[in-house]
């Protein structure tokens, strides 16, 4: 089982997470500016530059985790603090949004208006997992996630 929480305090953002859910903090233009890990072989394979996001969401050992709750292994990776400036959006979700949306897909959603636009990004994310694509991930999967902006401090 995996876990994902969030320490806001003040204008900094600190991540605290186990498994494959993660966290993003997309600017105000959209541009990604934290991301957790995902605790598998394929996100340590992107983080190292050895596969390209594209090539992760569609490699065959993409549902493998290797930290979990509840394993003897289990660790809980605490991240730095980072700025969380108004108008930020925190983005934290299980794995179902990330295998069938490309990162970039997810920032536009906050990055266009108001954070209830989550509603159609849940619509487009459901639609990838039951449609297939030739070059589109398409993995059925829980779907939990949630927007958070602090629109000034």
């Amino acid at each position: 089982m995996p876990l994902a929480v969030v320490e806001l305090q003040d204008q900094t953002v600190r991540t605290y997470h186990v498994g494959d859910s993660m966290i993003l903090v997309t600017g105000q233009k959209g541009k990604i500016t934290l991301q957790t890990i995902s605790h598998s072989p394929v996100g340590y394979a992107v983080h190292a530059g050895l596969l390209d996001e594209t090539e992760a969401m569609h490699h065959e050992d993409r549902h493998l985790v290797s930290n979990l709750i509840g394993s003897n292994d289990m660790h809980i990776e605490v991240g730095s603090t980072a700025e969380f400036a108004p108008r930020d959006t925190l983005v934290m979700a299980s794995d179902g949004l990330f295998d069938n949306l490309h990162l970039e897909e997810i920032a536009e959603y906050p990055r266009r208006g108001k954070t209830s636009r989550c509603s159609k990004l849940a619509g487009a994310c459901r639609k990838r997992m039951t449609d297939a694509g030739k070059d589109r991930p398409s993995k059925p999967d829980d779907l939990t996630f949630i927007f958070f902006r602090c629109n000034r401090f």
